[in-house]
């Protein structure tokens, strides 16, 4: 016994429902925001972590070669029989942790899948091997998971991967003319104009990009960006840099421009600086994701600046004097 208080069985359940809905094929931005309200009550985090323990064991049963042997003597024998309660149990178990994982498996690695979502939406994606995928705003990919390499093209836009590990099955993301390739890892990819921003908060990743023809190895906590002249890997706060999947844009001494840059993915209505001498001018806060009016409210009182012009489609900021 660890000497926890036992949780609540309606705790449980409610943890139960909450991890059948996340391991949907695709998830809305407010089920999201609604569910890591929940997990912030009392047990509830604890709960839904034994869920996610107990079927993660539960995946790990299809590499075990005695299930896999049980179930292929069951499904060999030439008479029907019974098979004893042992075996039986292998079975059952081996059957729950594969045969619809491997139907909806077969059907995706011959045909592949496309997600996207629009501006301000995020989708949170398992793929049949246990991966996940958390998709930003206004993105694009493409899965094709093949006996050989789990193979992701982004068409636009940045997600978070989570990969489950499979050394046989390389995790490869391509965007942009460069590749990022992962056995089990954490790591964000997001496309610029000319490259890609590639995050690595655990494991290890190779990028490698067609055009120069140069590959760099990641560590945890840094990051490169494959367009700039001189590209390397260099220290990043990872926790901050990937806060978009939590719903919030963490920046800290981050430029002005580039900080609209990144609320404005978020919002049909974009930001224009007015005065292009603030553009470097460092910025620190946190915002929801979407909340474009609280970020608006926050660089006014910061800079002495004043909403010049407001449109469905634009608000302008200029100085106040």
């Amino acid at each position: 016994m660890d000497g926890r208080d036992p949780i609540a069985k309606e705790t449980r359940d409610e943890a139960a429902r909450w991890y059948a809905k996340l391991n949907n094929t695709t998830i809305t931005t407010q089920c999201l925001r609604e569910f890591r309200e929940w997990r912030n009550i009392g047990d509830n985090r604890q709960a839904y972590d034994d869920i996610d323990a107990f079927w993660k064991r539960i995946e790990a049963l299809k590499a075990d070669e005695e299930i896999k042997a049980a179930a292929q003597e069951a499904l060999d024998r030439k008479k029907p029989g019974r098979p004893g309660p042992v075996l039986k149990g292998l079975i059952a178990a081996f059957l729950v942790a594969s045969s619809g994982a491997a139907l909806v498996y077969g059907y995706r690695a011959y045909m592949g899948t496309a997600y996207s979502t629009d501006v301000g939406e995020q989708r949170l994606v398992r793929l049949a091997d246990g991966s996940r995928l958390h998709i930003d705003t206004d993105s694009q990919l493409r899965v094709r998971m093949r006996p050989s390499e789990r193979s992701i093209v982004l068409v636009r836009g940045q997600a978070f991967f989570e990969v489950a590990h499979d050394p046989a099955r390389p995790f490869v993301v391509q965007s942009n003319g460069t590749s990022v390739r992962a056995l089990g890892t954490r790591f964000d990819v997001r496309q610029d104009k000319d490259g890609v921003q590639v995050i690595l908060v655990e494991g290890k990743v190779q990028v490698m990009s067609a055009t120069s023809g140069r590959s760099w190895t990641l560590a945890p906590g840094e990051e490169i960006r494959t367009s700039t002249a001189a590209p390397a890997p260099r220290p990043i706060d990872a926790v901050a840099a990937t806060s978009w999947t939590s719903g919030r844009l963490v920046f800290q001494d981050q430029p002005l421009q580039s900080a609209i840059e990144q609320v404005n993915r978020y919002s049909a209505t974009k930001v224009v600086l007015g005065e292009a001498g603030l553009a470097r001018t460092p910025v620190s806060g946190s915002f929801e994701t979407g909340d474009t009016e609280a970020f608006v409210g926050a660089v006014k009182d910061l800079y002495g600046l004043k909403v010049a012009s407001r449109t469905a489609r634009e608000i302008r900021l200029e100085p106040a004097a």
